[in-house]
Order: structure tokens, then C-alpha cells, then sequence
């Protein structure tokens, strides 16, 4: 509930040039069993939503999925809180979501819904390979959670931490990544989504008279 308004909260103050700052605001509880210490995907949710107040150098804004999900996830019984969905979507390329699979069997996928029709102008992935070599992956979307179609293909040499790039336009619910050759597990460092803006126009002030 909390994320979804979120992404409201994101899209009215990206359109009312009133806003002119975000403060993320999160209460703090004695117990430890509530509140901001309990709550690390909200902590990063309003992290993003602040973050997305401030435009990028090409005039776009990030886009930020509201649920996420993956064909499989690599959980090792030392640390299996790593390596989840959430974490290829959270702006660091120091965590990554693994599939904890190659594509000899299949393609593994892993998909960012954005809870509604979205206008996407562009996506960008910062791949993660434990050995470089040749590597297909397919980006498609999906208008209603059912049919998909191709945005993108990307096929080619590439190295870990590589950011691979599309740009068009497109209006999409949610969008999945498909990798369908690799030299390894498939495993993604960072994905992220943006939107072409237009300048936020000035402020009108009005004064009383003298």
C-alpha cells in the first residue's frame, strides 16, 4: 500500500510546480519492532522518490517499479536475504539481483511492474558477468500482464558492469528482461527506467498591493 503511494506521490509532485523540495520523513520507534527499522524497502522507495525530484543532465526522470519478480532467485543459506529482485532495481550497482541459473535450460527473466500504464522513454541495465563473452538479452513489455511484446534486443560482447542502453518510447504496465545467451549465471548489477520531461514551468507568485 505504502510503495504505490509512492509512485502517486512521485507523479504529482514531478507535475505541481509548487513542490520545490522532498524531505523523506520516517518515524523511529524504541522497540525496534516497528517503524523505519523495520521498513527497508519503504526506506529505499522514499530514497527514490526523492531522488527522481531532481532531474537528470538529458531532461528525463526516473521511473521506479512498484512490485517486482523474477523467473528464479539464487539464495545461499549463509545470506538469503541477498540477491533478490528489489536489489537490481534500487540505483547501486553494488548488490544484483542472480538468477542462480545459466540459459542452457531456459531464458531466466526478471520483471519491474509499474502499477499502471507508465510512458517509458528509456532503459538502461549494468550487467553482471563473472567472465566476459557473447550475451543476448531481450527486453519486452506488456500492456496488460499477459501479451508481450519486443522493445529491445541487445546482443553482443560485454563485460561485468556494463550499461547497455535503449531509448524510444513506449506505454507499458510493466516490462520484463529476458537474457537469452550468457557465459554464466544470469545475474543483473542495476535496471533502470526513465521518462523525458518537460522543464517544470516557473512558479507564478502574486503580492498584495502596497
Amino acid at each position: 500500500m505504502i510503495d504505490s503511494n509512492i509512485n502517486e506521490w512521485q507523479t504529482e509532485v514531478l507535475s505541481d510546480s509548487r513542490y520545490i523540495a522532498i524531505m523523506p520523513f520516517l518515524w523511529q520507534t524504541t522497540d525496534g519492532l516497528t517503524g523505519a527499522s523495520d521498513m527497508p524497502f519503504i526506506k529505499a522507495r522514499l530514497y527514490e522518490l526523492a531522488y527522481s525530484f531532481l532531474p537528470l543532465p538529458s531532461g528525463d526522470t526516473h521511473v521506479f517499479p512498484v512490485r517486482f519478480a523474477a523467473s528464479s532467485t539464487y539464495r545461499p543459506a549463509e545470506d538469503p536475504g541477498i540477491n533478490s529482485p528489489f536489489a537490481a532495481f534500487d540505483l547501486a550497482t553494488t548488490d544484483m539481483w542472480n538468477a542462480g541459473t545459466d540459459t542452457s535450460a531456459n531464458a531466466p527473466w526478471i520483471e519491474a511492474d509499474f502499477g499502471g500504464l507508465t510512458h517509458i522513454t528509456g532503459v538502461s541495465l549494468a550487467t553482471n558477468q563473472d567472465k566476459a563473452g557473447l550475451t543476448t538479452h531481450r527486453v519486452d513489455g506488456t500492456t496488460d500482464g499477459v501479451h508481450y511484446s519486443t522493445i529491445a534486443t541487445f546482443s553482443g560482447s560485454t563485460i561485468d558492469n556494463q550499461w547497455l542502453h535503449w531509448r524510444g518510447a513506449v506505454d507499458v504496465v510493466a516490462i520484463r528482461v529476458y537474457t537469452l545467451a550468457s557465459p554464466g549465471w544470469v545475474a543483473w548489477r542495476d535496471i533502470q527506467f526513465c521518462r523525458a520531461v518537460s522543464p517544470r514551468p516557473p512558479q507564478r507568485r502574486t503580492c498584495a498591493p502596497a
